[in-house]
């Protein structure tokens, strides 16, 4: 194969239409299992390959004959969700807790403007209103 080069306009176009040939293409299988029971529980599948868009296609999950170990992988993610979701409960409430001290720590009490002080000519007994005649 000739190297692509700036030199070489060719091979360079050669190189970026490699992707698009069957055999050395890399291909990209995506399965996203959608929320749902299990008789009817929907996926999504999508083939492509990198920088161009896929195919796009929703089966439910009893169609799908998936091999083994993607089976035992599910399986093993069911099985350790519960755990994930505990962790991530303590997670989550280490952050707010961390959120609420720096909200705290930010806080500032300013000192009172001038305009609030009492001005010094001004008598210091408190003022009143007086509702009775």
């Amino acid at each position: 194969m000739i190297e692509p080069s700036p030199s070489n306009p060719k091979a360079a176009i050669d190189a970026q239409l490699e992707r698009y040939t069957w055999e050395k293409a890399t291909l990209i299988i995506h399965l996203q299992l959608l929320p749902g029971e299990n008789d009817d529980q929907k996926v999504a599948i999508s083939v492509g390959i990198r920088g161009e868009p896929p195919l796009v296609q929703t089966v439910e999950l009893s169609q799908l004959n998936l091999p083994a170990p993607i089976q035992q992988m599910l399986e093993r993610l069911k099985a350790e969700l519960p755990e994930r979701q505990k962790q991530k409960a303590v997670e989550l409430e280490r952050q707010r807790v961390d959120a609420l001290r720096q909200n705290y720590k930010r806080r500032q009490v300013s000192p009172p403007s001038p305009s609030s002080e009492p001005s010094s000519s001004s008598s210091h007994r408190p003022q009143q209103l007086s509702l009775l005649p």
